[in-house]
C-alpha cells in the first residue's frame, strides 16, 4: 500500500526521492524483484538452522553456533570466484543455476539426521555457504550494474531497503512454515518428531527459493559485469 502511495506521489513532484524512471532499467527491476523472492526463502535460514541443530539434532547452543562457522567462512571462497563465473556464463544463466543450487542445498538439509556424521554436516554447511554467498553477490551486482551515475545512489538505497525487508519477511515465512508443520504434527518440536517437522520445513523453503530462478530468467541476455 505504501509503495503504491509513493508511486502516485512521485509522479506529481519535480524531484522525487526515488525517481519512478529508475524502474525502467530492466536489470534493476528484475534484480530487485529477484532479491525479494530469493531472500524470502534463504533469508530464513539463519533462523531455522540454529533451531534445527538444537531442537532437531540435540546439539547444545555453543556447538550449534560453532557448526555454523563453515558456512560463513566458505562465503569468502564464493566471493573470490563469483566474478570469473559471471564473466564466463553471464548473469542470467548463473543466477538461474545458482538459485536452483541454493534451493537444492536448503532442501537437502532434510537428509540430515542425528546419525549424520559431524564431518558430513560441516561439509554441507560449507558448500551451502559458498553458493549462498555467490547468490547474494550476483543478485546485488545485477541489480545495480546498468544504472548510470545519477541513479546508482538511489538504486543502492532501494536495494538496501529491499534486502532488509525481504530478510525480515524471510524469517517470518520460515517461522510460519515451521509452526504450520509443528501444529499439524501436534506440537512435535518437543518430541521425537521434531526432525520430521524441520525436514518438511527445509523442503518447503528450498522449493520457494528455487522458484525465484523464474524471476532471474527475465534478466537481459546482454547483462555483463562492469566492475561490480
Amino acid at each position: 500500500m505504501l509503495l503504491t502511495l509513493y508511486w502516485l506521489r512521485s509522479a506529481r513532484v519535480a524531484h522525487p526521492l526515488f525517481s519512478p524512471r529508475i524502474f525502467q532499467v530492466r536489470s534493476f527491476s528484475v534484480g530487485l524483484l529477484g532479491n525479494l523472492f530469493a531472500r524470502l526463502g534463504s533469508g530464513g535460514m539463519p533462523f531455522l538452522l540454529p533451531l534445527f541443530l538444537q531442537l532437531g539434532l540435540g546439539y547444545p547452543p555453543l556447538s550449534a553456533g560453532l557448526i555454523m562457522i563453515p558456512s560463513a567462512l566458505a562465503g569468502i571462497i564464493g566471493k573470490s570466484i563469483i566474478a570469473r563465473l559471471t564473466d564466463a556464463v553471464g548473469f542470467r544463466f548463473f543466477l538461474m543455476a545458482n538459485t536452483v543450487a541454493v534451493g537444492t542445498f536448503i532442501a537437502a538439509f532434510s537428509l540430515v539426521t542425528d546419525a549424520t556424521p559431524v564431518a558430513a554436516l560441516l561439509l554441507h554447511m560449507g558448500i551451502y555457504g559458498v553458493f549462498n554467498s555467490m547468490q547474494f553477490t550476483a543478485m546485488n551486482s545485477v541489480t545495480l550494474i546498468d544504472l548510470d551515475n545519477a541513479n546508482v545512489g538511489n538504486g543502492n538505497s532501494l536495494l538496501s531497503v529491499t534486502i532488509q525487508v525481504s530478510i525480515t519477511c524471510g524469517v517470518a515465512l520460515a517461522a510460519a512454515i515451521l509452526n504450520g508443520f509443528n501444529d499439524a504434527a501436534g506440537g512435535a518440536l518437543g518430541s521425537g518428531l521434531a526432525l520430521r517437522v524441520f525436514h518438511y520445513t527445509f523442503i518447503s523453503t528450498g522449493m520457494f527459493t528455487t522458484a525465484a530462478a523464474l524471476v532471474f530468467a527475465q534478466v537481459p541476455k546482454n547483462t555483463a559485469r562492469n566492475g561490480c
